[in-house]
């Protein structure tokens, strides 16, 4: 049995920590999604996300490689069918970081699929929190605005009715014992 989980939240959340914290302690392996925004400091092309040009990114569209694609902050991002199906193969557990729309069509792929389950957890934290987040990783001034007004348009304080779990990430201790917890209950599904 393999299992996905997929990280869901607004900007400054912290889902690209916890998807660290399952590689490190839980062995998952993550998908690596492709962009076409610009690498932050420390971002590896191929590690960190797959980056590309608008032009690179069209021409994936029109191939039909991803499995999803969307536009977040003016920057286009996508799941390609390779990136899922090589990790799958290596991995017993994978992880990502998705929007709402990726999300569904991940588990739309793998519908048909009986021996793969797809599990949805959702991060947030404190609107005062995700600006501290965004500013302390070095966003802009106008990204930030830009991030903070899509969190409010787009609602996504409210994704998280759709997810099968719910991690407040506020307090370190606290989000690592709830985590400790979901983990015990996906890695049983992978068991049983």
């Amino acid at each position: 049995m393999k299992n996905i989980v997929i990280l869901i939240g607004p900007s400054g959340a912290g889902k690209s920590m916890i998807a660290n914290i399952l590689k490190e302690k839980y062995s998952a392996t993550e998908f690596i999604s492709t962009t076409t925004r610009s690498s932050r400091d420390g971002e590896i092309d191929g590690v960190s996300y797959y980056f590309k040009t608008e032009e690179e990114f069209d021409e994936m569209l029109e191939k039909k490689e991803l499995i999803e694609d969307s536009i977040y902050a003016g920057n286009h991002y996508g799941l390609t069918k390779t990136a899922v199906f090589d990790t799958l193969e290596k991995s017993d557990l994978c992880v990502a970081v998705l929007d709402k729309e990726g999300a569904f069509a991940v588990k739309r792929l793998f519908t048909d699929y009986s021996d793969v389950t797809v599990s949805f957890i959702f991060v947030h934290a404190k609107i005062s929190t995700l600006y501290l987040r965004m500013v302390n990783r070095g966003d802009s001034v106008e990204k930030i605005a830009e991030r903070l007004q899509n969190i409010i348009d787009n609602r996504e304080f409210l994704q998280g009715s759709f997810c099968d779990y719910t991690l407040f990430n506020e307090d370190l201790t606290e989000t690592m014992q709830l985590l400790d917890h979901f983990m015990q209950i996906i890695l049983k599904k992978l068991i049983d």
